[in-house]
């Protein structure tokens, strides 16, 4: 699988993922992902009723990385898009922090 094909599965992934969370919670707002492409970390947007940046993804590895919207924050992999799934590391409001809370797709 190459890098922009596991791109495309990651973003349909996480909109589904993210679209069954919203229903299941009452959550009105659509959420749809758009990814911009940067020179070593693309950039993963979430639209809804605001946007957000969601992740960054490394172009060289394929791993999910914390960042604002400047830059990448953390330089430690919540997760990878090559992986069987690609959402591990994610939940419905972004990557899961190492240290601290997890919120998880539960209800």
């Amino acid at each position: 699988m190459t890098y922009d094909e596991a791109v495309i599965r990651f973003v349909k992934e996480l909109e589904k993922k993210v679209g069954e969370y919203n229903k299941r919670n009452g959550h009105v707002t659509v959420s749809t992902f758009a990814v911009q492409k940067r020179r070593k970390f693309d950039k993963v947007i979430r639209h809804d009723s605001g946007t957000s940046v969601y992740c960054y993804i490394d172009r060289a590895t394929g791993g999910l990385l914390k960042g604002n919207w400047k830059s990448v924050e953390d330089h430690r992999e919540r997760g990878n898009i090559f992986n069987n799934d690609p959402l591990q590391g994610c939940d419905p409001y972004g990557l899961v922090y190492i240290v601290g809370p997890k919120f998880g797709w539960g209800a």
